[in-house]
């Protein structure tokens, strides 16, 4: 199990964060929270990137 931090400690239902990690290729993946308990988000909800834009030797990866 992954612990994020947050900056603000402000995270709403519908928030989404993103996790990139790789060497030589780059993987994104996308959390969306679902529910927040007291001040702790639970659970979060994982997505693949809706828009993937080719750009020459890469791709541009967007949850929306």
């Amino acid at each position: 199990m992954k612990v994020l931090t947050f900056k603000n400690d402000t995270v709403s239902v519908g928030d989404i964060f993103v996790s990139s990690w790789g060497y030589e290729q780059t993987n994104v993946t996308f959390y969306q929270v679902l529910s927040v308990h007291g001040k702790k988000p639970s659970p979060f909800a994982r997505f693949a990137p809706i828009q993937n834009i080719p750009i020459q030797w890469s791709a541009l990866k967007l949850p929306f």
